[in-house]
């Protein structure tokens, strides 16, 4: 298992969660992060694992620096706008004459790789960061619509515009917007450009393989998932995080692709945290 990949995993779980109405200025501690996601989404192929980590986070009332990256360009009782930094990790590729793991066909397996074998033989996928502009829309305490966009960029010259998605969700919080904590119901469909579906679900013909076609990735529907998450603060020194997600590409033209073996895919994963130092200054931010 590759631990950057447990990172970011766990930076996601907790870029996710909501803001309170306070929160410290300054957190410093330790932590753990697990769970299994699959290599990306429509593959069989999981990562599961744990890992720890060193937490850091800064606060103002309009940006945060640390575990999460993200400035507020407008915020008010209902409309948030927000600007948002994140990793997505690579994804490794078998070698071209690796054989097939037992299971490789069956769409329901989880089957534990620290490599694709369904990519074998095409370059992996390299790192990529993700600058975001994310819209919410709160209706009342506990209904919030959102519509993320993202454009990733890599790191290497061969590869500087990774493409773009766009999203729309639903999430309901069964906790109102003043609590520190968060349960969330939440629904989401995304959508990739060209650019960004060829990236993950495309076959160059130089790279097909007898079972592995050559494939054109168009733009459209990605997905479609539904996630339950929680968010909870134990006292002054613990953090929980935890979320489960489902992902479904069956209505997508992507699921056509050699590359997508399981249209039901899905993310399950864990962060505790123990902050050894709190400020005590405390920073209003609105969820």
């Amino acid at each position: 298992m590759k631990k950057a990949h447990w990172i970011g995993l766990g930076l996601l779980l907790i870029s996710t969660r909501l803001f309170a109405a306070e929160l410290s200025s300054l957190e410093l501690g330790v932590g753990a992060l697990g769970g299994e996601s699959p290599h990306y989404i429509g593959s069989n192929e999981y990562y599961r694992g744990w890992s720890p980590f060193p937490y850091l986070i800064a606060r103002r009332e309009d940006l945060e620096v640390g575990e999460v990256n993200r400035a507020f360009l407008y915020n008010d009782h209902r409309l948030q706008l927000e600007l948002g930094l994140g990793l997505e990790w690579p994804v490794w590729s078998e070698r071209v004459d690796s054989p097939a793991p037992a299971g490789n066909s069956d769409p329901n397996a989880h089957l534990i790789h620290g490599k694709s074998w369904l990519r074998r033989g095409m370059p992996k996928h390299p790192l990529n960061l993700l600058v975001g502009l994310t819209a919410s829309y709160h209706l009342g305490e506990h209904l919030y619509f959102t519509l993320p966009i993202r454009q990733g960029v890599g790191f290497i010259r061969s590869l500087p515009n990774m493409g773009q998605t766009i999203a729309l969700g639903a999430s309901f919080d069964f906790f109102p917007r003043h609590s520190p904590h968060a349960l969330v119901v939440e629904s989401f469909t995304t959508y990739g450009n060209t650019q960004f579906n060829q990236l993950y679900y495309g076959v160059e013909p130089a790279y097909a393989l007898a079972g592995r076609p050559a494939y054109d990735a168009s733009a459209g529907l990605l997905y479609q998932s539904i996630s339950v998450w929680g968010s909870f603060y134990l006292g002054k020194a613990f953090y929980l995080g935890v979320f489960v997600t489902r992902y479904d590409m069956r209505q997508s033209r992507l699921a056509q692709s050699p590359l997508v073996r399981s249209p039901l895919s899905e993310s399950i994963g864990f962060a505790v945290i123990y902050k050894f130092f709190v400020s005590h200054k405390k920073v209003k931010i609105d969820k």
